[in-house]
Formats: structure tokens, sequence, C-alpha cells
């Protein structure tokens, strides 16, 4: 095994949720770009479409049935790869049009948007259970915390963050324990594989427990307690990757455990 040394100063130095990227991206719910993750720019409605669907554990449901011709959207903006999503979470109900026929893709995505998208995702429809203007004290009610990110820019980041609390808040009509969405969803229907979603299933509970900040756990990927580095395996090559590189970091020795 070759060992390679890499030291990353992250664009979003501001991004929080990193680790939480991580495990949705490992069970296939988010993904970066050519450019990484980019936590730190604002999401566009195109790419929440996208990962709603990915939520709901749909998305080689939603391009089988859209290169079917089963479903479809009457948007004129949306490009072809985003489409199969937008069809499906139009013809399901989850998302809707500025206007008839346009989707306004690009725009960015609110919080209050997104938090719209996940009650719909939840079973809640505005206009019936939730009034749009309520969209970010309605899911107070009901598990999913909006307050504390309110009034910061919303990015990736944060779209992560209340992803994470989506998969965690009640169904409507559900009285039971949180957690429905990804425990009876999506596990207890195979559309996740339940040893990869551990991990992601301790940010979930992690979300509902009422603290300000989601605790950074170590991720269990990495057998090290130093959490400062992360190990990324390629082939047959390992670079350590460091999360919070100091100022003057000159980055030319390994983290202080062996590698195996």
């Amino acid at each position: 095994v070759t060992a390679l040394l890499s030291c990353v100063l992250c664009a979003g130095a501001s991004a929080k949720y990193e680790p939480i990227a991580e495990e949705l991206a490992a069970v296939g719910m988010f993904r970066g770009t050519a450019n990484g993750y980019e936590l730190d720019r604002a999401p566009t409605r195109a790419e929440a479409a996208i990962m709603l669907t990915r939520l709901y554990g749909a998305e080689d449901e939603a391009n089988a049935e859209y290169a079917a011709g089963k479903i479809a959207h009457p948007f004129a903006d949306v490009s072809a790869y985003a489409s199969p999503y937008v069809a499906w979470l139009y013809t399901n109900g989850v998302v809707k049009g500025v206007t008839e026929t346009a989707f306004d893709s690009q725009r960015a995505c609110g919080l209050a948007n997104y938090t719209a998208f996940l009650l719909r995702a939840l079973g809640y429809q505005d206009g019936a259970d939730f009034q749009y203007a309520d969209a970010l004290s309605f899911p107070e009610e009901h598990g999913m915390k909006t307050s504390d990110i309110a009034g910061e820019p919303f990015t990736r980041d944060n779209l992560v963050l209340m992803t994470c609390r989506g998969l965690g808040a009640k169904l409507k009509g559900e009285e039971g324990p949180f957690g429905k969405i990804l425990s009876v969803k999506l596990l207890s229907e195979g559309r996740l594989d339940g040893e990869k979603a551990a991990a992601l299933q301790r940010y979930v509970d992690a979300s509902l427990s009422g603290e300000d900040e989601i605790p950074s756990y170590a991720l269990p990927r990495e057998q090290s307690t130093m959490t400062r580095w992360k190990a990324v395996v390629s082939g047959r090559s390992i670079s350590y990757v460091c999360r919070e590189p100091d100022a003057e970091e000159t980055c030319d020795a390994l983290p202080n455990y062996r590698v195996t």
C-alpha cells in the first residue's frame, strides 16, 4: 500500500456538516461536483429536487420511469439531467413550479423553500396542513428544527443538515418515535443498505436531541480517534486529508497513527 499525504484547505471554511454530507453520500443521497461538495454555496432548486428524490430512495425509479415515458413535467427550464428527478417529484406532488411552465431550476433554493419540500415529503400539504408562510414555524412543532439557521444564508451545508433533520421528523399522522423516513420508508423497504446507513442514523438521532449543534462524531470508517485527519482510500493508495489545517501547516509528516 502506498501512503500519500495531502492537505486540503477547504474553500468553504464555514462548513460545519461535512461528516453528515459524507454519510449521505455513502448511502447515495448526496453527491458533490467536480469541485467537491461545495458546501459553502447556495443550492439551486434543481439540486434540491435531485436531493429530495434520493431522500425518497427513488433515483433509479425516477430515471427508469422518465425514460419509459411514464412520468413528465411541464417545465421548459429544467435540464435533461434534472428532468427525471423533477418529473418524479412533480408527479408525486412534492414540488411545484413558479409558473405553469417554469420551475426556475437555477434559482437559489432558500430554507423556507427546501423545508416546504421536506414537509411535502413527510406527507404534509401546503394550503391544507400548513401555509407556505409558516414553512419555518410549522416543522418545529413536528420535530424538525429550523430556528437555529433561519437567519443564515442557506447553503448546501445547511441543506445537508436539514435533510438529516427531515430523515428524523415524523411522517404526517405518526404518533410514534421519530426517524420514520429513514427507518420505515428507506431501510425496511430495502431502499438503503442498513450497514451503510448506521452512521447516518447516529446523526439523525443526534439531530433530534435538542442540542444546538450536532455532535462531531468520528466517522466509523476511521479507526483512529484523530478526527482531524480523514483517510481516503482510492484503489491501492491512501491519502490523508486534513479536516482543519493550521494556517502555517507544512503537511510534511503523516498523522500519528499507523497505516495498516
